[in-house]
C-alpha cells in the first residue's frame, strides 16, 4: 500500500513537472511554437506569432515615415536626436519608408546610387547605434515607380517584361540583400494602404497611338503584384516578416472586388477570404491601419485562422487640428475627444493581444506640419504637442518590458557587437 502511494505521488508530482515546463514555454495568449532563431529582426512563426530572437515580440512604435527622405533631401540633415528621443523613451520600433513616394526619389536611385544608399546606409546605422528596429517600407507610393519607369501601374503589377516590373525586382535584390545582416531591420513591408486603391482607383493606359483609356486597380492585379514582390524578398531574406502595409480592409471588401458593390458588409468568413488574399505569396503579416475597435476580434481571429501575424502599422484618435496652444483636453472638448479616442485604441490593442502598434506619427514633417495630432520632437530638445500619446506609449513600453513580453533589450545584446 505504502509502495502504492509512493508511485502515486511521484507520477503526480512527475505530471505537474511536465505541466510546468509545458506552461512555461507558452505565451499567456497560447504561444507554443518551436522558433529557431537564424536571422535577424522579427520572424513570424508556424502559427502566425510575431517573435523576436524565438519569444513572441510586444510592442508600441511610432510611423517615421520621412527619416531617409529626409537625410536624402539633405545630407547634413542630423537624425541623431530623433533616435537619441525614442531611445530614451524606450520605443523599441519606427515605421520608415526606405523606398519612394516621389518620381524624383525613383530618378535619386536610378541616377545617383552613391548618394541614394549613403542616406539610407545612415538611417540603418543611426537606428542601430540607438537600438531602434525599423519596419523597412520598400515602395510606399508604387505609382511613382511606375511614372519614373514610364509604365503604368497595372503593367508594373501584373506583367513582368515591363519596365517597372523589372524595376522592382531589381530594388528588392538591392536593399534586401544590402540590410539582410542589418540587425535594426526588423521586418520588410511592401507598399502603404495599397488595398485602399482595389477597384477604386482608375489607371490610364496609353495606346499605341497615343491614346488613351482607364482601367481599374483590381484586387487581383494587387494579389500578383504582392505574390511576386514577397517571393523576391523571400529568397533574399528567408527569414524575417514580410508585410504587406495594408489600411484595415473596407467593410465591403468581398462585393466591391466582385460585384464593385458596397454591400453586403463583410462577413467573417469574408474578412478570412480578403486576408487570404492580401497575404498572397510570401506575406506573412496582415497590415491593418486605424482599425475599428468593433472590428478587431474579427481581424485577430480571422489573421490567427490564418496563422498569420497582424500588426498595426498606423493608428492615433480622432484626427483634430488646433493651433491653439492655450485648448487642452482639459478644456476643449475635440482636444478631449482625439484623447480619449487614443487611449481607448491602445486598451483595445491591449485586450486583443496585438502584438505591435505603431503611433502615427514621429516628428511633425511626416504629416501636415498643423495636424495636432503628430508627435513633435525638435532637433535640440524634445518638444511634443500632445504629451499624454507620447506619455501613454512610453508607459505601455515599459510595462510589456516588466511583464516579460518586449524582449528588444535582449535582441540587442545577443547581436550588438
Amino acid at each position: 500500500m505504502k509502495t502504492t502511494v509512493k508511485k502515486m505521488i511521484c507520477l503526480i508530482l512527475a505530471l505537474a513537472v511536465v505541466i510546468a515546463c509545458f506552461t512555461a514555454c507558452r505565451d499567456e495568449n497560447g504561444f507554443n511554437d518551436k522558433v529557431e532563431v537564424t536571422g535577424l529582426g522579427l520572424h513570424v512563426s508556424e502559427n502566425g506569432w510575431i517573435t523576436l530572437n524565438g519569444r513572441p515580440f510586444y510592442g508600441f512604435g511610432f510611423v517615421f515615415k520621412d527619416a531617409f527622405k529626409m537625410r536624402l533631401s539633405d545630407p547634413s540633415t542630423d537624425l541623431e536626436p530623433y533616435f537619441a528621443k525614442l531611445k530614451d523613451g524606450g520605443i523599441p520600433f519606427v515605421r520608415i519608408m526606405l523606398g519612394f513616394d516621389t518620381v524624383e526619389m525613383v530618378r535619386k536611385y536610378m541616377d545617383e546610387r552613391d548618394a541614394f544608399f549613403s542616406a539610407m546606409d545612415y538611417v540603418v546605422e543611426t537606428a542601430k547605434k540607438y537600438e531602434i528596429g525599423i519596419v523597412a517600407n520598400l515602395f510606399w507610393d508604387m505609382e511613382c515607380v511606375a511614372t519614373a519607369n514610364w509604365d503604368n501601374l497595372k503593367k508594373m503589377m501584373t506583367q513582368d517584361d515591363s519596365n517597372a516590373y523589372k524595376f522592382c525586382v531589381k530594388y528588392i535584390d538591392d536593399v534586401v540583400a544590402r540590410y539582410k545582416e542589418a540587425p535594426s531591420v526588423w521586418a520588410w513591408e511592401i507598399t502603404n494602404e495599397a488595398n485602399l486603391w482595389c477597384e477604386t482607383k482608375k489607371i490610364p493606359v496609353v495606346y499605341t497611338d497615343g491614346s488613351t483609356y482607364d482601367t481599374n486597380f483590381t484586387t487581383e492585379m494587387l494579389k500578383q503584384f504582392y505574390t511576386y514582390v514577397s517571393e523576391e524578398i523571400r529568397k533574399a531574406d528567408p527569414y524575417r516578416m514580410i508585410t504587406n502595409g495594408d489600411s484595415s480592409p473596407r467593410f465591403f471588401s468581398k462585393a466591391l472586388r466582385e460585384d464593385y458593390n458596397s454591400a453586403p458588409w463583410d462577413t467573417y468568413e469574408d474578412i478570412v477570404e480578403t486576408f487570404s488574399i492580401y497575404t498572397s505569396g510570401s506575406i506573412d503579416c496582415q497590415s491593418i491601419h486605424t482599425p475599428y475597435i468593433s472590428y478587431l476580434e474579427k481581424y485577430t481571429k480571422a489573421a490567427r485562422e490564418l496563422k498569420k501575424g497582424l500588426y498595426v502599422g498606423a493608428f492615433s484618435g480622432s484626427l483634430y487640428t488646433n493651433l491653439d496652444e492655450s485648448k487642452t483636453p482639459e478644456n476643449d472638448v475635440y482636444e478631449a475627444n482625439e484623447r480619449d479616442s487614443f487611449n481607448a485604441y491602445v486598451d483595445a490593442y491591449l485586450e486583443y493581444g496585438i502584438q505591435m502598434a505603431a503611433v502615427r506619427n514621429f516628428a511633425s514633417y511626416a504629416v501636415d506640419p498643423e495636424d495636432d495630432a503628430s508627435v513633435e520632437v525638435g532637433t535640440e530638445s524634445g518638444v511634443f504637442r500632445n504629451t499624454y500619446v507620447w506619455d501613454r506609449i512610453v508607459s505601455e513600453n515599459a510595462k510589456l518590458v516588466t511583464d516579460g513580453k518586449n524582449n528588444a533589450s535582449e535582441y540587442w545584446g545577443s547581436v550588438q557587437s
